[in-house]
Formats: structure tokens, C-alpha cells, sequence
């Protein structure tokens, strides 16, 4: 891609030679840059028991959460709780929102999120 040679042709006009100079403007190499080297991985949090008959504990291993978000298997949000940046198991009742069924909830970080399936029996 940055060998000149692999591009053929010139400026039909011949008046100026922008596409020579735009072929002869490619750089040797290319420079990738990395966005980010940071890590953020969520594997590491999830909810019991499961199946469940509405009542949930996140299982957290130090990770601060931000919220947690439970939807309906049509992407409808049921229920949504601002975990405040908790790092520590958090039980969540669900019962009175949630009837028997399967649901999506999405636990998120200030770097990342995770979304789970969840069946309520």
C-alpha cells in the first residue's frame, strides 16, 4: 500500500500533476496508534441464583458499578437501580416488577458493561 510503484496512472488534464503528487505523498510506513492499553473486563461479575424466583445477588469482586438495568426479552427496560459505584455484593429484589419469563440484565462500569440472561421461574 505504500510502495508508489503499486499505483499507476496520472492527471488526465496533465495541467497539474495532483494525482502524481498525491501517489508520491505516500508515506514509507504507517503509524498505528493504540486508543487505549487499559483492560476492562467484567467477566469477573455475575448474578445468583439463576434461574431465580426474583431476588438476585450481584457478585462483585471490586469492581465499581455503576448501574444495573433489567429488560425484557423485546429490549423494553423493565427496571433500572443506580448502583453508585458499589464494589461489594449487591442483593436486588425483583419480584415486584418481574413475572415469570426471560430477561436481559446489563451491569455497568464506568469503563465497560455486561449483559446476561436471567430467567425468572
Amino acid at each position: 500500500m505504500t510502495n508508489p510503484a503499486n499505483y499507476i496512472g496520472s492527471n488526465a488534464a496533465g495541467a497539474d500533476n495532483t494525482y502524481d503528487n498525491a501517489v508520491a505523498a505516500i508515506p514509507l510506513s504507517l503509524t498505528i496508534t493504540t486508543l487505549s492499553t487499559e483492560v476492562f473486563n467484567l467477566s469477573s461479575v455475575f448474578f445468583y441464583p439463576n434461574p431465580s424466583k426474583g431476588i438476585i445477588t450481584i457478585k462483585n469482586n471490586g469492581v465499581a458499578l455503576e448501574t444495573v438495568e433489567v429488560s425484557d426479552i423485546n429490549g423494553r427496560v423493565i427496571t433500572s437501580m443506580d448502583l453508585k459505584g458499589t464494589t461489594t455484593d449487591k442483593e436486588i429484589d425483583l419480584t415486584a416488577t418481574l413475572t415469570l419469563g426471560l430477561y436481559l440484565v446489563t451491569i455497568t462500569s464506568k469503563n465497560a458493561s455486561t449483559t446476561k440472561k436471567m430467567i425468572i421461574e
